[in-house]
């Protein structure tokens, strides 16, 4: 999982982190884990140097890029293209390098005033900016009017206050705080969900699905409830709605009421065009993530994975996963794996998993060998990631470590003292006391420990 971000003394940081799943033979536990590698300085973000410096960067690490099984950025074009974006040209060097990009699009800016701030990328932020005004609107107008007749304020801030006022106190602002309050709310309990890093791509489409859903159904509903709820508030705070119409040219054929709309009829047609919009961009940058769970998905419903009647529909999505992942299953032994698994459990009702991570420990309490392709498969696909959330939380390390003080720090020390400072958990079970005498014992400065 990658993902970048400008430093305080403004070069592009790569922040890394990979994500797995680990199995403990011997405890018979599995777990799965995402941890930060660090940051990677970048001197350009063009496709072809991003490949080139991840791949460099792997080979460091000894992580070689033919045991990659997933890949996830956000939605910028030079990372999620599919002509030459990074997953592509990742892609040709380890075709089962699965693309998961999930982030939300970065939207423009939906208003200008926030009593709270407003982040470009995170939609909680937006959420929490716009609930701000929508559930104190009375209040901040009346704080608005306050500053612009205060006598003892600077010019500036009157002229400010008086500016940001005639902007709210208008129909369309209403109405459209109205409206993005009904769909952000929506929106952003789906995206919370997305950055638990127990995520599963499956529940994860299932959700986006349902969003998607719940979008085009409240089209019409939530665009007459936003123009109705402005149509009330405007009459009480004295607002005029309907405005003065835009009248273009009328071309031949056209009748008069053709030129223009009223301003009811406009916001509206505004609303239904950006609900349209977002349900075509969910569409188009979630298919990636409806084409792993059509690989995957039957691996998630484990009631159905071992029901006699479906085993027609099992052994046929057994052969299309390892015909993508030929190097790593059998599909026609992932399908007696499975046939074999379905066995035993008949017999142990109580140990009966609910869920493919139940399902992987059932099956390693059996050693390694006995059922390696049902094994392999799930952690592959518990290895896929749903979004990028995980680097995007080393950027808020980033910021508390690289302050205005140490702007010149250099790009090692950097990186060292956020892996310190993110996997603080891991870091405190290691003995220290057995690295100083290492060290000591060396009689140097600078040794490789």
């Amino acid at each position: 999982m990658l993902d970048s971000t400008p430093d305080l003394a403004h070069r592009e940081q790569l922040s890394e982190v990979i994500r797995f799943v680990d199995v403990n033979f011997k405890t018979k536990k599995v777990t799965i884990k995402e941890s930060f590698l660090g940051f990677i300085q970048l001197h350009a973000k063009d496709a072809a140097t991003l490949e080139n410096v991840i791949v460099e960067q792997l080979q460091a690490e000894n992580h070689p890029i033919a045991d990659c099984r997933s890949q996830c950025y956000d939605n910028a074009a030079v990372m999620a293209g599919e002509l030459s974006g990074l997953q592509q040209r990742i892609a040709i060097r380890n075709p089962q390098a699965s693309a998961s990009t999930v982030r939300w699009e970065k939207m423009k800016e939906l208003l200008g005033i926030t009593l709270k701030r407003e982040c470009p990328t995170r939609w909680s932020a937006r959420q929490d900016a716009l609930n701000a005004i929508h559930e104190q609107f009375d209040g901040f107008l009346q704080l608005l009017e306050n500053l612009y007749e205060d006598g003892t304020q600077t010019g500036e801030t009157q002229n400010d206050a008086y500016s940001l006022l005639q902007n709210v106190m208008n129909f369309n602002f209403i109405t459209l705080l109205d409206f993005w309050h009904a769909v952000l709310s929506k929106i952003d309990r789906i995206q919370k969900r997305l950055q638990d890093p127990s995520m599963n791509f499956h529940d994860a489409a299932l959700d986006l699905e349902g969003l998607q859903q719940r979008l085009s159904s409240i089209r019409e509903d939530v665009c007459i409830t936003a123009v109705n709820a402005a149509k009330v508030l405007c009459e009480k705070l004295g607002i005029r709605i309907e405005g003065r119409i835009k009248r273009r040219k009328q071309m031949p054929g056209e009748n008069a009421g053709d030129a223009g709309l009223a301003a009811v009829e406009e916001i509206t047609r505004i609303m239904k065009s950006v609900i349209d919009r977002l349900i075509q961009e969910m569409t188009t940058r979630f298919g990636r993530l409806k084409t792993l769970d059509e690989k995957f998905g039957f691996l998630f419903n484990i009631s159905k994975l071992f029901a006699n009647d479906t085993s027609n529909d099992i052994q046929q999505h057994c052969a299309t996963l390892a015909d993508f992942y030929k190097t790593d299953i059998d599909g026609t032994e992932l399908f007696v794996e499975i046939s074999d698994c379905s066995m035993l459990l008949k017999t142990r009702p109580d140990a009966t998993p609910s869920s493919p991570l139940e399902l992987l420990s059932f099956i390693i309490s059996y050693g390694n060998d006995i059922f390696p392709n049902l094994r392999i498969a799930l952690q592959i696909m518990l290895t896929i990631s749903v979004s990028v959330a995980s680097c995007e939380r080393s950027f808020s390390k980033l910021k508390i470590i690289l302050t205005y003080l140490r702007a010149s720090m250099g790009q090692e020390s950097l990186s060292y003292l956020a892996l310190l400072s993110i996997e603080k958990e891991l870091v405190e079970t290691i003995n220290f006391d057995d690295v100083i005498d290492n060290f000591a014992s060396a009689r140097s400065r600078k040794v490789v420990l």
